[in-house]
């Protein structure tokens, strides 16, 4: 349905303009949550609805959505152009990919803390102080 709606092709403009391809987007978009592409996909998917309900005569008289579907709640209210909320989509799936790294970062870092100190803990216990020197 989303290939039929009259933005579709203004959506795959847009994202080429933005250096990314629809089809890149939709295959690895749909049907998991990964950065930056998932982002991206719902914001397409949000976009080509909304304006293939306004060409069947549906106008909303308000958008209110939650995470990234906030995105298309502002290009339905008419707050960002097409271009805006894809770009807008593409920034927030970047920083996703990098809270998610940051993520990784941190977990990697506490594990290897707990292990060392466990270590530590171990050998004190075992061998005292000096014997773990």
């Amino acid at each position: 349905m989303v290939r039929w709606s009259p933005s579709f092709a203004s959506c795959a403009g847009a994202l080429a303009n933005l250096g990314m391809g629809m089809e890149d987007v939709l295959r690895e978009g749909l049907g998991v949550h990964t950065a930056p592409f998932s982002v991206i996909a719902t914001t397409v998917i949000n976009i080509c609805l909304c304006d293939t309900w306004k060409s069947w005569g549906y106008e909303p008289d308000a958008a209110c959505r939650h995470s990234v579907g906030e995105l298309g709640a502002a290009y339905a209210s008419g707050i960002y152009t097409l271009e805006q909320t894809l770009q807008a989509a593409v920034v927030l799936g970047g920083i996703a990919v990098v809270v998610v790294v940051v993520v990784v970062v941190v977990v990697v870092v506490v594990v290897v803390v707990v292990v060392v100190v466990v270590v530590v803990v171990v050998c004190i216990e075992s061998s005292g102080v000096a014997g773990c020197l």
